[in-house]
């Protein structure tokens, strides 16, 4: 899961899967909550990553053992972190068509 602060106790927020076998994540569902909202849809084991300002942090952290928050520090630069697993990607000879990539606009 990836998080995105916003104003007015907002956060834009993102389940994604991964496959430790090919490498690839992809997008199930983006949406925009608040984090009550947000931990009411969490269940099982999730790390969350991303923008997560103290409210939002305090009230994850409360959810128990099965939510794993990010470092703060991999939350303070997101651009930073994209790049990390895009370079990862990219050695792994998994590439995208510039001209196919589009910006996803939530709200």
């Amino acid at each position: 899961m990836r998080t995105g602060a916003g104003r007015a106790g907002r956060v834009s927020a993102g389940f994604y899967i991964g496959s430790t076998i090919t490498g690839s994540i992809r997008a199930r569902h983006r949406f925009i909550a608040n984090w009550d909202a947000l931990a009411e849809r969490l269940s099982g084991p999730v790390l969350v990553g991303g923008e997560i300002d103290p409210a939002g942090r305090e009230r994850l952290a409360g959810l128990g053992s099965s939510v794993l928050l990010s470092d703060p520090a991999q939350s303070a630069a997101p651009a930073g972190f994209l790049a990390q697993m895009a370079e990862a990607r990219l050695a792994a000879g998994q590439v995208d068509n510039p001209a196919t990539l589009a910006p996803i606009y939530l709200r």
